[in-house]
């Protein structure tokens, strides 16, 4: 008994231990989150057009900028989101990535200036037809011309990925062009019609001085076949609307993007997507 005595005091005593080694003591800090990015979703910037939840005024997108900055948060650029997913570098806390879909002429006239006045960076996914010099038969809303983009770009603010080449619609009664067969379309063919659009948008991309590298999905639609197009294109990042909108972290290749169509709900969103750790 004595024996068992000696044996069993200083075992407990070091479970003891350990237990109060591990609990944490009333008070201690929680642990810090992982860091992330967030990766907000745009569309048009334009004034005039309050009934259209996808295009904010030039008010509300200076409302947006002044309110990320000013709740702490830090706007990154394209490559620093490369790197961060690669795993080669990190982010500051409350990192932020802004991106336009479809390349409209808004985006240049009334986002371009207040970026360039806070030194913001941003992200286009044009719809790539428009800058061929073939006229359009569609109506449609004026977009960027290849002028303005070498314009941006040369602001050292701008990043650029793809947005397809003419794939920006639906097939009547059915789906996203990209991602649906036509009627009585076999699979080969529509591989061969995908394929035909990632390739036309690849070549405007490398036409503007753009690597084929991010691409963002029509409606967010994605399908295992246009995925491997993308990847046989060279295409590493697929970015997709706003249904999961979670902080990006390392490793991630399929990016969640927060869609900006209210102001003050996006910047709540934020708050609580992306907590900023307490001021010291």
């Amino acid at each position: 008994m004595a024996h068992r005595q000696r044996i069993m005091g200083p075992l407990l005593g070091g479970i003891l231990l350990g237990l109060l080694l591990w609990w944490p003591a009333e008070g201690s800090a929680a642990p810090a989150a992982v860091p992330g990015v967030v990766v907000l979703t745009l569309h048009e910037v334009a004034p005039g057009e309050p009934d259209n939840p996808y295009v904010l005024s030039p008010g509300e997108f200076r409302e947006l900028v002044e309110g990320v900055l000013r709740l702490g948060y830090r706007f990154v650029d394209l490559e620093t989101l490369h790197a961060f997913l690669e795993g080669g570098r990190t982010v500051p806390a409350g990192a932020v990535l802004l991106t336009f879909d479809d390349g409209y002429r808004g985006v240049y006239d009334y986002a371009h200036p207040v970026l360039v006045e806070y030194r913001v960076p941003a992200v286009v996914f044009p719809v790539m037809k428009w800058f061929t010099p073939f006229p359009r038969p569609e109506p449609h809303r004026e977009h960027l011309t290849a002028a303005q983009v070498r314009t941006m770009l040369a602001s050292g603010l701008w990043a650029f990925g793809g947005h397809s080449f003419d794939g920006h619609h639906h097939i009547p009664g059915a789906g996203p062009y990209l991602t649906t067969r036509l009627p009585g379309e076999a699979h080969e063919d529509y591989l061969a019609r995908v394929r035909t659009d990632v390739d036309l948008m690849t070549r405007e991309l490398l036409e503007l001085g753009v690597p084929p590298l991010d691409f963002a999905a029509p409606y967010g639609a994605v399908n295992d076949d246009l995925r491997a197009l993308l990847r046989e294109a060279g295409y590493r990042y697929l970015y997709l609307c706003g249904e999961d909108p979670v902080p990006n972290r390392p490793g991630a290749r399929e990016i969640h993007r927060l869609t900006v169509t209210d102001v003050p709900r996006t910047l709540r969103l934020l708050r609580d997507l992306l907590p900023l750790p307490p001021a010291e």
